[in-house]
């Protein structure tokens, strides 16, 4: 499913420019083409970005448990 670029705005809580910039930096997913003037993001891509945010949270958070 595809969503607008609003909707991934919201669900990651980062402004439109903010993905713009890292989407440049390779730090966001890509978007895709779905008219002459309209991109959508796919919703799947956006939930695997958040999941390796949160994962990528949890992986500092237990390496810091364990140096204490």
């Amino acid at each position: 499913m595809f969503i607008s670029q609003n909707e991934a705005a919201k669900i990651v809580g980062l402004s439109r420019q903010e993905i713009w910039r890292r989407r440049q930096r390779g730090e966001f997913p890509q978007p895709v083409k779905l008219g002459v003037r309209r991109v959508g993001y796919l919703k799947s891509e956006i939930d695997v970005w958040c999941a390796a945010k949160v994962a990528a949270r949890d992986l500092i958070n237990q390496h810091k448990e364990q140096s204490v």
